[in-house]
């Protein structure tokens, strides 16, 4: 059997899509892959931004059984656009594409995940799948998916890249939405010819191009690129709206970021009036010698509405490892807290400020720490070479972070993935390597309870690659506590470290 016909069989008898499950589902992996979100990793990523992570990583682990997705939280996660489309193609009710697909994307993140991670779907059975889809299917159709199988690509990339903290940030990151379903009832446009390729600079030139150059260059990238996405109609239209739209002014803003007591700020506001009252409310909560960092004057930020309630605000961001940013009427919160703790900082200031703010949290440090883990120890282990040993499998199995819940020993959703890709690894070592699974806690609450909880831990990783298919005997699980710290347990940085779990060879 084909790998997507039991799927298309379901579709076709639940949602009555009859010979169009085919070309449903087709569409339905071009979306998932699509370059526009990051591909399926991206795809993924977008579940997780919208707090459904940990239904997201069921349908790539094969641990646990995929937990089902419903139709509101489908449309609440990718919008309406793609399921309008879709609707209008196979000419079905919109309540019945969005369920379709609710019902269709946990299967198929699954399909398109045999060895229980993320890797690249558009090869193989896949690729061949697509392929006789898209010729059995007009051109507009086809379009339906990755903007870049059927249009150009046009990415705004920063010249800077934002850090995790909103303080080292420089500039904002842009939001890349996923690619639209191309609607059936559109002609696809041809793209003007190619312009010719810009010449070097001469040899005597200096002062390289000037500002409004580039201005120019880069406003003029952007019409080709929505030419050759919407047709030459529309992009003239779009240049003459742009001719007569002001240009958004600078927001006041304000970053901080807690590190157990030293805060660094960062941000820019129109005068020193309104810089003063910062750094008197900062000197007077933490103390001049706990504060570093620097505030712009630019006379043409607007006031900054949220100035007359930071004096009551800055008593509540005393939380070691916070971070707040406040951006014209935007305030989110986030740093190195749980989730609950991000929830009780971002509740408190919404009862502070009120009304006529929007509200919302900063990147995740945690999250981040653990996606970069996981993608480090994936490329890792897929990296040994053959006939390697317990060292090398070891120090690859040791860049993986298993953040979990506080007081939890369950194996977070979102490290699953990596139980069965580790399994392999430990499976492909010689036959006489055991490992050590070793649990460790910070120094918080009582010594007796954290060496329990870590052996707890190091236990349930055990029982998970077992799971999967690692004889029990090649695995040891013990717990240290917070017997053997690798950084300082006076940051919330050094904490998250030291909770950790730990490989070592027995051999």
């Amino acid at each position: 059997m084909a790998l997507f016909d039991s799927l298309i069989g379901e579709l076709e008898q639940r949602f009555g899509l009859g010979e169009s499950a085919g070309a449903f589902v087709a569409d339905t992996i071009r979306y998932i892959v699509a370059t526009d979100h990051g591909g399926l990793r991206g795809f993924i990523d977008l579940f997780n931004e919208a707090g459904l992570g940990h239904i997201a990583a069921s349908w790539v682990t094969k641990v646990r059984e995929s937990l089902p997705l419903t139709g509101a939280q489908l449309e609440g996660v990718l919008g309406s656009g793609l399921i309008d489309r879709l609707a209008s193609r196979f000419s079905l009710p919109d309540s019945t594409a969005r369920d379709a697909l609710a019902y269709a994307v946990p299967k198929l993140v699954n399909l398109l995940t045999p060895a229980g991670f993320i890797q690249d779907p558009m090869e193989g059975e896949v690729a061949s799948f697509l392929e006789r889809s898209a010729a059995g299917v007009t051109p507009v159709a086809a379009a339906v998916g990755p903007a870049a199988l059927v249009k150009p690509a046009i990415a705004a990339v920063s010249p800077v890249a934002a850090a995790v903290s909103p303080v080292a940030a420089a500039t904002r990151p842009a939001t890349v939405a996923p690619a639209a379903v191309a609607s059936s009832a559109a002609p696809v446009s041809p793209a003007p010819p190619a312009a010719p390729p810009p010449q070097p600079p001469q040899a005597r030139e200096s002062r390289g191009m000037p500002v409004w150059g580039w201005l120019a260059a880069l406003a003029w990238a952007g019409l080709l690129g929505y030419w050759a996405w919407h047709g030459p109609e529309q992009a003239q239209e779009a240049l003459a709206v742009a001719a007569v739209q002001p240009q958004a002014l600078p927001v006041p803003r304000l970053a901080l970021s807690n590190d157990d007591g030293k805060v660094q700020y960062a941000g820019v506001v129109a005068d020193e009036k309104s810089r003063a009252t910062i750094l008197d409310g900062l000197n007077s909560v933490f103390g001049a010698a706990n504060c570093s960092g620097e505030l712009a004057l630019d006379p043409r930020v607007g006031p900054a509405s949220w100035l007359a309630d930071l004096g009551a605000l800055l008593p509540r961001f005393r939380l070691p490892g916070a971070d707040l940013l406040l951006e014209g009427n935007d305030v989110k919160v986030g740093g190195w807290l749980s989730d609950t703790e991000r929830s009780k900082l971002l509740d408190a200031i919404k009862r502070q400020f009120g009304s006529g703010f929007s509200f919302g949290f900063l990147g995740d440090k945690t999250g981040e720490a653990v996606k970069t883990g996981a993608d480090r120890t994936r490329a890792a282990l897929a990296a040994l070479r053959a006939g390697y040993g317990g060292a090398d499998l070891v120090k690859a199995l040791n860049l993986w972070v298993i953040n979990f819940s506080t007081d939890s020993a369950e194996v977070p959703l979102d490290s699953l993935p990596l139980v069965t890709a580790a399994a392999q690894a430990i499976l492909g070592a010689p036959p006489t390597v055991v490992i050590e699974i070793a649990g460790h806690t910070d120094n918080s609450g009582d010594s007796a309870r954290n060496r329990a909880l870590s052996e707890a831990r190091a236990v349930s990783v055990r029982e998970a690659l077992v799971v999967v298919g690692v004889p029990a005997g090649r695995l040891n699980a013990r717990g240290y506590g917070s017997d053997i710290p690798v950084a300082s347990n006076e940051t919330p940085a050094g904490r998250f470290r030291n909770r950790r779990i730990e490989f070592k060879t027995q051999q």
